[in-house]
């Protein structure tokens, strides 16, 4: 038994503008929620509302689920897209993912050759690990501003 090839572990993210910020999304047509991270929720001060009634979050693994309690509004940069509604979930690792349900609504194509999305007509560039490397110190800093202001 080996490791698994690399290749088989690539994912499609890409830069997206969240409430004015500039969010680390995950393309995840697996899964049937939009989601932001409670991080990043505070820190582009998204207006998150209480939801009515909780959600079950169940995730493809036999015991992990959590509960979405919390939701909201937010104009993102899309094309064809000028606002989203997100669960505000845990999520690791992404500032945000978007879901099938989004994606169907919106046309969305994700094409592992090019590494691009897709979107209402228009190509959203993917981004590799050494994209988010390079972008990371910035992002970052401008999250640490944000958190000060």
């Amino acid at each position: 038994m080996g490791d698994r090839p690399r290749s088989d572990r690539t994912l499609l993210t890409s830069w997206v503008s969240i409430n004015g910020l500039k969010a680390y999304v995950l393309w995840d047509s697996g899964s049937t929620s939009t989601a932001v991270s409670p991080a990043f929720a505070s820190i582009s001060k998204l207006q998150c509302f209480a939801l009515t009634e909780p959600v079950k979050l169940q995730l493809g693994t036999v015991g992990s689920r959590s509960m979405i309690n919390y939701g909201a509004d937010a104009p993102v940069g899309l094309p064809g897209c000028a606002s989203a509604y997100f669960d505000v979930v845990n999520i690791d690792t992404y500032d945000a993912i978007i879901g099938a349900s989004f994606m169907r609504q919106h046309k969305v194509k994700m094409d592992f050759q090019t590494m691009e999305v897709l979107m209402n007509g228009e190509r959203i560039p993917g981004i590799t690990l050494e994209g988010v490397k390079a972008a990371g110190a910035e992002v970052m800093a401008r999250r640490h501003q944000l958190t000060r202001e």
